[in-house]
Formats: structure tokens, sequence, C-alpha cells
């Protein structure tokens, strides 16, 4: 016999584990670079957008 919170208790240990995988993916160098290289070209389109809307 199951009780109806052990499904929410895997589930959540689930998520703690992949959760825990995912921040040491981010903490990596290479990975760091990549989202730093593609927020600032983000920033630099929008800053463009805005500079052309206003000129």
């Amino acid at each position: 016999m199951t009780t109806p919170t052990l499904p929410l208790a895997r589930g959540l240990a689930v998520v703690v584990t992949l959760e825990a995988h995912r921040a040491r993916v981010l903490k990596r160098p290479r990975v760091r670079r990549g989202l730093d290289a593609l927020t600032g070209t983000a920033m630099l389109g929008f800053g463009a957008r805005l500079a052309a809307e206003h000129a």
C-alpha cells in the first residue's frame, strides 16, 4: 500500500537532483563565458533597436 505523498516525494527528489546537476553545469567557466556572450549580444541588439527607433 502506498501513501499519496510517496509519488510527491519521488518527484521532489528528481527535481532536487536535476537542479543540483544544472547548478554544477552553469558554474563551468566555458558555460559562463557562453552565457555572458549571449547576454551581451542580446543587450547590444536591444540597445541598437532602441537607438534606431528614436533616431
